[in-house]
């Protein structure tokens, strides 16, 4: 395994939470970033969570969706300890 400097993010297409663990256990990643609508939606995103918080990583959650699901990650990044960051992509959306 090879040490970096960078700080690494990384998780917005890892679907649930046995798809992070290999990433969280090996302390391999700087910040997690999964998608609440690709990850479990919001109890399993809370589960990540805690895991990498458990592990001292930070968290910042992705999102590319409709307003409710802007406001639905909104409420789940409030309700993590570790978060961070709540990424939004609406370039292409009307809204």
């Amino acid at each position: 395994m090879t040490a970096v400097d960078t700080p690494v993010c990384t998780g917005e297409d890892i679907c649930a939470k046995e798809g992070f663990a290999p990433l969280i256990e090996a302390r391999a990643i700087s910040v997690e970033h999964p998608d609440p609508g690709t990850s479990g939606e919001i109890l399993e995103t809370k589960r990540i969570a805690d895991m990498t918080r458990d592990a001292g990583i930070r968290i910042a959650l992705h999102q590319t969706g409709t307003p409710v699901m802007a406001m639905t990650n909104a409420q789940c990044a409030m309700a993590i300890d570790n978060s961070i960051a709540l990424e939004i992509h609406s370039t292409d959306s009307l809204w």
